[in-house]
């Protein structure tokens, strides 16, 4: 059965433009959601070479950092989880 999460992010995600998201059946950790999400905005949200979230990213579920939870961006998802994705804005002067 698929599951539904809340997904609030400030990037456009084709076919994610609602929070309320129903997600695919293989969509079963917090990585396989941002693999997903990835392969939908034609980038790496994860990187492949060390498996980790990119710099540029900040991810955060149930209100908790993602780099906090003990099983990091292996944590299973839940109906009603709350997914927040953010690309960090990047300053200078």
């Amino acid at each position: 059965m698929a599951l539904k999460i809340n997904l609030k992010k400030n990037i456009l995600v084709p076919g994610l433009e609602t929070e309320a998201v129903t997600l695919p059946e293989d969509v079963h950790t917090l990585r396989d959601l941002l693999q997903y999400i990835g392969r939908l905005i034609h980038f790496e949200i994860i990187a492949l070479d060390t498996g980790d979230l990119q710099d540029d990213f900040e991810v955060s579920i149930n209100g908790r950092e993602a780099a906090f939870v003990p099983e990091g961006l292996d944590i299973s998802l839940k109906d009603n989880d709350y997914v927040d994705i953010e690309i960090v804005p990047l300053g200078g002067g």
